[in-house]
């Protein structure tokens, strides 16, 4: 199975659940990405691998057109769903990140979230954006980022794959920052923010139980262990709960 089959497959899977999560559908982080596109936000917005909608919905009425590009059919039904009573203003294109169907510099803004760490190659995909964002847009981009020890990095990316195959690798926040400027983009701001995590609400976005109940028990021996990692991994008696890390970045193309 190649990657974008094992995509479409766990994301099929996943649609219903993430759209219901309040992970994903938090207003504090659209807030983020109101805030950090203002300058553009009467324009063309492009959200990349925007799932089931509910970032660019958050988005899109004071925008001009946005436009949704995904690589799972099921996501891009649910998002037109999601739009088609409300928001006249909005497109949604089945489509791999790493090829854009999209005209050079077709758009004011372009937004991801949650996705570099499924991608393959997260420089070809932030190339792609620089090749079809205006030469005087805005990319803002919001993750979740490992730590900066490589030890704790691998263990929790370990963790992540366990949960769900099509997770590759969540970046440090120095290479994340590395591959925005190596695509071509000077960094404009940067902020943080921590999200507090029980594993029950994590996993539920997932369907096979029998692997999460070993998961979990995995995750609950590190943290007895006083194993971390680099997530503040933590048990009680009744649960596990640890700690995701988001990096948001506002970026600008550089010639």
């Amino acid at each position: 199975m190649s990657h974008r089959e094992l995509v479409q497959d766990e994301f099929s899977k996943q649609a219903e659940a993430m759209a219901q999560s309040p992970v994903f559908s938090a207003e504090m982080i659209t807030n983020r990405f109101r805030e950090a596109m203002a300058s553009k936000a009467s324009g063309v917005m492009l959200d990349v691998a925007c799932g089931p909608g509910l970032l660019l919905s958050g988005l899109a009425p004071a925008m001009k057109l946005a436009v949704g590009v995904d690589v799972t059919p099921k996501m891009i039904q649910m998002a037109r769903t999601k739009c088609r009573s409300s928001l006249a203003n909005t497109q949604f294109v089945e489509s791999s990140a790493e090829c854009l169907p999209f005209a050079t510099a077709a758009f004011d803004c372009v937004v991801t979230r949650l996705s570099l760490h499924h991608f393959l190659e997260p420089l070809i995909v932030l190339r792609e954006v620089k090749r079809v964002l205006k030469p005087d847009g805005v990319m803002v981009i919001g993750d979740l980022i490992s730590s900066e020890d490589p030890t704790e990095a691998r263990l929790h990316n370990a963790l992540e794959q366990l949960r769900d195959p099509s997770h590759i690798r969540m970046l440090p926040e120095s290479e994340l920052l590395a591959v925005v400027r190596a695509a071509g983009f000077h960094v404009t701001a940067t902020d943080h923010w921590q999200q507090q995590r029980q594993f029950d609400d994590w996993a539920a976005i997932v369907a096979d139980a029998r692997s999460l109940q070993s998961l979990e028990i995995v995750m609950s021996r590190l943290a007895e262990a006083g194993i971390t990692a680099g997530v503040d991994l933590r048990a009680s008696a009744d649960s596990v709960a640890f700690v995701h890390r988001w990096a948001f970045i506002a970026a600008r193309p550089v010639d």
